[in-house]
């Protein structure tokens, strides 16, 4: 289970040892402190650096159910983004907008907004000026408002354009 709450991300798999258990990891150490102090475990937070998450914290699955219970139950915000972000970092923010965006570009491509991805390398201008052109006509249509950076974020989920491809690159290019 992938879960954001306003305390952080976190991943929660059975624990491959204890039965009655969740490993909840995350990405961030300062996530499973927050939620650490709020289930009162008796766990240690786990440091494993070269895992695919680098912390973990073990919890019963009944501290785990009543945290997301509560965490539902208390729903104080209208807007998820500025209350899980109030005082984060400026790096925590983007990778946030980047989970929105990716989900964004994936709905538009479901709903038929850009039906023929390219799946390719996009080499020329032309190519990547016709591709921001669909992409600022769908977040017009969304009344969305996006700065480069979400922008090529968008490109890169809808189009499959690398990183190396963005737009700062074809800028930087002529």
């Amino acid at each position: 289970m992938w879960i954001f709450t306003i305390d952080g991300f976190f991943s929660a798999v059975e624990h491959r040892d204890q039965r009655e258990c969740v490993m909840i990891r995350a990405r961030y150490e300062e996530d499973l402190k927050k939620l650490k102090g709020k289930v009162c475990v008796q766990f240690e937070i786990e440091s494993t650096p070269h895992a695919d998450y680098p912390y973990r914290l073990t919890v019963t699955k009944k501290l785990w159910a009543a945290y997301v219970s509560e965490s539902a139950l208390y729903i104080d915000y209208d807007n998820f983004k500025d209350a899980a972000l109030k005082g984060a970092s400026p790096k925590r923010n983007s990778q946030y907008h980047e989970v929105w965006l990716a989900m964004s570009a994936h709905q538009s491509r479901m709903e038929g907004l850009f039906d023929e991805p390219l799946h390719r390398d996009v080499d020329s201008p032309l190519e990547y000026s016709e591709a921001i052109r669909k992409v600022r006509k769908l977040t017009r249509d969304k009344r969305l408002s996006v700065n480069m950076f979400q922008m090529s974020t968008l490109l890169a989920h809808i189009y499959g354009i690398t990183k190396k491809q963005t737009m700062y690159d074809l800028i930087e290019s002529k």
